[in-house]
C-alpha cells in the first residue's frame, strides 16, 4: 500500500467537502465493537477465538462480510447472522451509554485545519443515529460537523456507496472530484469508490489491512495528516 507524503498538506486544500467515518476514525469505538461481540458471542457460549487485531481484520474487510463467514463456519449450529447483530447492537449501545468514549487522535487539530480553510465537512456511518448521539453529548467537539448520514438514513451501509450518494445528493452544488472521504475500514474506502468520492485509508500502522497491496493513500491518524 503506498503512501502520499504526509508533508504535502495542500491535499485537503484541493476538496470542498470532507466525508468523514465515525467509528475508528473520530472516536476510539472499534475496541468496543470487539468488546459487544465478544460478548454476545459469550452469551451464547461461543468464544470468538481472536485478538484485536485478527478481529480487525475480518470486519474492516472489503466485504463486510469476513466476521460473519468466520463466526458461522466455526459454530455451524448458528444459522441467522443478522439476529446475533442486532444482539451485539444492544450490548454495544449499552457499553457506550455506560463509558466515557474517547476522541481518535488529532480530531482537534483537523477541525481546526479544515474550519480556517472553509472546508464542509460531514459524517458517513454505518452507525445508527441514536449511538452517534450518546457520543456527541459526551464530546461535544462533534457538534462542529453540520451533516450526520446514519445508517438508519440508507438502504445498505459500507461496503455499498448508499451514504456517500446521500451525500454528494445532500451537497449537489460540489462536483464529486471535489469530495474526499476518510474512513479507517476498506469496506470504507470500496464505498467511496464506487460512489467516485476520493478516498483515504486513516489506520494505525499495526492494522492487518496494510499489508494488503494497494494504491490507496493512506495515513497513520488524523493528525499524520496534518504534519509538515
Amino acid at each position: 500500500m503506498t503512501e502520499l507524503n504526509c508533508n504535502d498538506i495542500s491535499l485537503l486544500d484541493k476538496f470542498e467537502l470532507v466525508c468523514l467515518d465515525f467509528d475508528g476514525l473520530l472516536v476510539d469505538t472499534e475496541p468496543i465493537h470487539y468488546l459487544a461481540y465478544k460478548k454476545m458471542l459469550s452469551n451464547r457460549g461461543i468464544d470468538l477465538n481472536l485478538d484485536f487485531l485478527s478481529y480487525s481484520m475480518y470486519a474492516h474487510d472489503v466485504t463486510g462480510k469476513s466476521l460473519g463467514n468466520y463466526v458461522l463456519e466455526k459454530n455451524q449450529s448458528i444459522k441467522d447472522w443478522d439476529q446475533l447483530r442486532i444482539e451485539k447492537q444492544a450490548i454495544y449501545t449499552e457499553i457506550i451509554t455506560n463509558s466515557q468514549i474517547k476522541l481518535m487522535e488529532g480530531v482537534d487539530e483537523f477541525f481546526k485545519y479544515l474550519k480556517k480553510r472553509k472546508i464542509l465537512m460531514c459524517v458517513v456511518t454505518n452507525s445508527m443515529v441514536g449511538d452517534t448521539n450518546i457520543i456527541r453529548k459526551q464530546l461535544p467537539i462533534l457538534n462542529q460537523i453540520p451533516i450526520w448520514l446514519t445508517k438508519d438514513m440508507y438502504a445498505r451501509g459500507k461496503p455499498y456507496p448508499d451514504g456517500y450518494l446521500c451525500a454528494l445528493k445532500h451537497f449537489q452544488n460540489i462536483r464529486s472530484e471535489k469530495v474526499v472521504g476518510l474512513d479507517d475500514t476498506l469496506k470504507g474506502i470500496s464505498a467511496m469508490q464506487l460512489a467516485n468520492i476520493f478516498p483515504i485509508l486513516v489506520c494505525s500502522k499495526d492494522h492487518p489491512q496494510l499489508k494488503i497491496k494497494s494504491t490507496i493513500t493512506h495515513f497513520f491518524s488524523l493528525k499524520n495528516i496534518l504534519i509538515s
